[in-house]
């Protein structure tokens, strides 16, 4: 059930003895994780979800993935545009992933113009009105947007996820984490192309969370130094002073009209000790008072009373 990360695929045929052409021109592939609770298809970085099979039965044909795939399962969907009996022999290439998120959620990229549209395109999860909720996407594939966000646009090669201040005063992205963890700091991949309207964030305020419903008032802020020289992406890091959590809900305010982000990671190790979840303020836990039984005895042991006596 460990999710890990599968960056290629490789498929080849079968030979039959030379009975027959059993092999798969194409196919197509579908993950699961468990926070997904479902079976996603996958597409590539130019949106198509058709992959490259084989074109005889003895060569194996190797294709990267682009983006990689977070996942515990995987499934391959041979396919053919001839009737033929089709044979599949499969491996898969990657690791076991250890970058502790398994989802974010936050508001859609907005579009920019006719042409730019600053979309998670990755995003896995559930994808409601303007929300993206409980997947993973381009924040966490580890691609870098190119110091041009105009140059991740060519056959939708995307890179940066962007919002614009029209809606919002700032923007919140939810991250949630398989184990407690200790947070020593966050990192943010960040566009500043300020001539066009873009700049690094004026402001990041962090709070955390152990069940997701409460988030502590004891919170992080912190603002980084305004570069109106260089226009060049940069990551930005901030220090989360050991805070301890299972969730991270970020906001990060606007300095500029666009706010572009490509990639963000977190240095944190797996928390020590016992946590409990937040409870709201003057909600009390009802507690059992501990009970003790004082019995009266008489001489008649027929008329011996149990006389509840509760603790002060």
């Amino acid at each position: 059930k460990s999710v890990h990360v599968i960056t290629g695929t490789e498929t080849m045929g079968r030979f039959g003895n030379g009975q027959g052409a059993e092999f798969a021109e194409s196919y197509m592939l579908e993950y699961y994780r468990p926070r997904l609770n479902k079976w996603v298809r996958y597409r590539d970085i130019e949106n198509s979800e058709m992959m490259t099979g084989n074109t005889n039965t003895y060569m194996a044909v190797k294709q990267d993935l682009d983006p990689v795939i977070l996942a515990s399962k995987i499934r391959f969907h041979p396919y053919s545009p001839h009737q033929r009996t089709i044979c599949m022999r499969v491996e898969v290439y990657g690791c076991g992933y250890d970058g502790k998120i398994i989802s974010y959620s936050m508001p859609q990229g907005d579009k920019r113009g006719s042409t730019y549209e600053f979309y998670d395109w990755n995003y896995d999860g559930e994808w409601k009105g303007d929300s993206l909720l409980n997947g993973l996407g381009s924040l966490t594939d580890s691609n870098l947007g190119p110091a041009d966000y105009k140059l991740g646009y060519y056959a939708k090669n995307r890179g940066w996820v962007g919002w614009k201040n029209e809606k919002r005063n700032f923007v919140e992205i939810i991250f949630e984490f398989e184990t407690i963890q200790e947070f020593h700091s966050i990192e943010l991949f960040c566009n500043n192309q300020f001539t066009r309207d873009i700049s690094v964030f004026k402001e990041l305020k962090a709070f955390f969370s152990i069940g997701g419903d409460i988030y502590n008032s004891d919170g992080v802020s912190y603002t980084p130094m305004t570069d109106e020289i260089f226009e060049e992406p940069r990551n930005v890091t901030a220090k989360l002073h050991r805070r301890v959590g299972r969730f991270v809900k970020i906001q990060l305010y606007f300095a500029s009209k666009w706010l572009l982000i490509s990639e963000v990671t977190f240095d944190s190790s797996t928390a020590r000790g016992n946590y409990s979840l937040e409870v709201k303020e003057g909600e009390l836990k009802e507690v059992n008072n501990q009970k003790d039984i004082v019995v009266k005895v008489s001489k008649d042991p027929s008329e011996a009373v149990e006389d509840p006596v509760r603790n002060p």
